[in-house]
């Protein structure tokens, strides 16, 4: 018994952790490190399990690009499943079509504008959605914390 409670306490406190995040200020925002619906490899992620928290805060990823072998960190709302065997997606800036439409169906609202200026605000009809945390992991820290340049936008897959 004295066994069964020793193993069984170190998961009980794991599982009520409160999330980590870090601040939008601990990111290199670079518009244009990468282009539109450039093939990118993810090689890092750290998002919520479901979709329903995705406005609370960025999901975190790090990505190769295909292109130019650049590492960047991509801070997104949307979360994209994937498996070991597909890896490699299609980058989506905040500014594209997709993603505003993305945007304007998860808020059930239109989007009126994204600032490029504040790129923690997203205008949605009356109201501004704020995101100044992204959600920080605890495992592979040596590869979430870095100073790669970093964009906003999501992860796709473009097929022919």
């Amino acid at each position: 018994m004295r066994l069964l409670i020793l193993f069984l306490v170190p998961i009980v406190i794991s599982c009520n952790q409160q999330p980590e995040y870090w601040d939008l200020s601990h990111f290199n925002f670079v518009e244009d490190a990468l282009s539109d619906e450039e093939a990118v490899k993810v090689i890092y992620k750290n998002t919520w399990l479901d979709q329903d928290h995705s406005l609370d805060a960025y999901n975190h990823y790090v990505i190769v690009s295909q292109e130019s072998g650049d590492t960047v960190n991509l801070l997104s709302l949307f979360v994209t499943p994937f498996t070991n065997e597909q890896m490699v997606f299609n980058y989506f800036s905040i500014n594209s079509s997709l993603v505003k439409g993305h945007i304007s169906a998860f808020s059930h609202s239109d989007l009126d504008s994204i600032s490029n200026e504040d790129t923690s605000s997203l205008k949605i009809k009356e109201r501004t959605l704020r995101f100044r945390n992204v959600l920080k992991g605890s495992y592979f820290e040596t590869i979430a914390n870095n100073d790669f340049p970093t964009v906003i936008g999501m992860l796709g897959k473009i097929y022919p």
